[in-house]
C-alpha cells in the first residue's frame, strides 16, 4: 500500500497484507487524500475483505471518491455497496501479466509456446491442473471420473482440503503431474511436462458465478493449445466477442449456453470422452484442422497484451505517471505493463 501526498491518492491492492489496508485506512483519516483506489482486477470478490466496509464508511464520512477495478466481466451475484464507488471492469487483465511473466529474462516466450500442434508425439487426449479443491472443480472431477476420464489423461488434484461437495463417483486423492507444482511451490507459470504432449487442455476456472477470464484460460490462448473451460453460462461467447477463434472442428459448444450447471459440465467431459475414443496416433492429423486457429488466437492473446489503446483508462493513467514521475502507483498492475515494453525486440532477442 501507498500513499503518494504529490497525487492525493491513496492505493492498496487486493493482494496486499491487512496491514496496508489498515494503513491506508489511516492515510485516508488523516492526509489531504482526494481518491482512494482499490486494485481488485486479479480476484473479483473484493467484497469479502474484512476492510472493506471500513475503507467504505471512511470514504464516504470524507466524501472521498472510492474507485475498484473488478477483473470479472460480469458478476452473477449482488455486490454490497456497489452504488458507493466507482467500478472500473478490467477482464483482459492477465492477458499483460501471463505475458509480462515471459517478457521476462528469468522466461521466454520462444521457449515455452508450442510451435506446432502437428508435429507432438501426444500421450494424452488432455490435461486438467486443479489446485484448490472449489466446490465447481470437485464437481467437474467428479464427472470426469464418472465418464472415466481420469486415470488416462494428464489431471492434477492438489488439495483435499473439504469444501462443500459430496462426492458421487470419485474418490479423492492427490494426483500430481511432473511438474514443481506442490509442497507450496505454486508457480503456476512452470508448466509439467505433460502440458506439452497434452492435445487439449480443459480449464476449471477460478469461479463459476462470475465470468472472469484468469491466467488458467489465458495460457492455452498465448502458448498454443486447444482447450474447453468449465465456468459459467456463456464463458466461451465471451471470448468469441473478443475476436478468439473457438475450435468447433473439435468441440460441440452448446455447453456454453446450457444454465444449469451439472448438465454443462456433463456436456464438457462428454465432449472429452468422444475426443478420447480417437487413437493417440492420428491426434496430429486432428490438430492439423485446427493449426491455424491456435496460431491465430496466439497472436490475438498478444495484442491484448501489448495494445494499449485496449487497456482501460486507469491503467493508462498511472502508466503515464509512471513515465513521468518514475512513480509506480501499484505493482501488480503497473509493473507488468513496464515489462511489456519494447516486446517486439524482447521476442525477437
Amino acid at each position: 500500500m501507498a500513499y503518494f501526498t504529490e497525487l492525493n491518492l491513496a492505493v492498496a491492492n487486493i493482494w496486499n497484507s491487512a496491514d496496508d489496508f489498515e494503513k491506508l485506512l489511516q492515510h485516508l483519516n488523516n492526509e489531504n487524500c482526494k481518491e482512494v483506489i482499490i486494485f481488485c482486477h486479479t480476484e473479483h470478490d473484493h467484497w469479502s475483505w474484512a476492510q472493506y466496509n471500513k475503507v467504505l464508511d471512511l470514504a464516504k464520512n470524507k466524501n472521498v471518491p472510492v474507485i475498484i477495478t473488478n477483473g470479472a466481466y460480469e458478476v452473477y451475484r449482488k455486490i454490497p455497496r456497489q452504488e458507493e464507488y466507482t467500478t472500473v471492469h478490467v477482464p483482459e487483465f492477465f492477458f499483460i501479466y501471463v505475458l509480462s511473466i515471459y517478457s521476462r529474462e528469468k522466461f521466454s516466450l520462444s521457449t515455452v509456446t508450442i510451435k506446432d500442434v502437428t508435429k507432438i508425439d501426444y500421450k494424452n487426449h488432455f490435461i486438467s491442473m486443479n489446485r484448490l479443491a472449489h466446490r465447481h472443480r470437485s464437481k467437474m472431477i467428479d464427472i470426469l471420473s464418472l465418464y472415466n476420464l481420469i486415470d488416462n489423461n494428464a489431471i492434477s488434484w492438489h488439495n483435499l482440503e473439504p469444501y462443500p461437495y459430496n462426492y458421487k463417483f470419485w474418490e479423492p486423492k492427490v494426483l500430481f503431474l511432473s511438474d514443481t507444482f506442490r509442497e507450496g511451490n505454486y508457480d503456476c507459470n512452470y508448466l509439467p511436462t505433460e502440458y506439452y504432449n497434452s492435445f487439449c487442455q480443459l480449464v476449471v476456472e477460478s469461479d463459476v458465478d462470475s465470468l472472469f477470464v484468469t491466467e488458467k484460460t489465458v495460457y492455452p490462448l498465448l502458448l498454443g493449445k486447444p482447450f474447453l473451460v468449465a465456468s459459467c453460462t456463456g464463458f466461451h461467447r465471451y471470448l468469441d466477442s473478443l475476436g478468439f477463434q473457438s475450435y468447433t472442428e473439435l468441440f460441440d459448444y452448446s455447453f456454453d449456453l446450457e444454465p444449469n450447471e451439472t448438465l454443462r459440465f456433463s456436456m464438457i467431459a462428454d465432449n472429452l470422452r468422444k475426443l478420447s475414443t480417437i487413437p493417440l496416433s492420428d491426434l496430429n492429423a486432428l490438430a492439423e484442422s485446427v493449426r491455424e486457429k491456435v496460431e491465430y488466437n496466439k497472436k490475438m492473446a498478444i495484442h491484448y497484451a501489448i495494445n494499449k489503446d485496449t487497456y482501460p483508462d486507469i491503467f493508462k493513467r498511472f502508466y503515464q505517471v509512471y513515465k513521468d514521475t518514475g512513480i509506480i502507483v501499484d505493482h501488480y498492475t503497473v509493473s507488468p505493463i513496464i515489462d511489456l515494453e519494447n516486446f517486439d525486440a524482447k521476442l525477437s532477442a
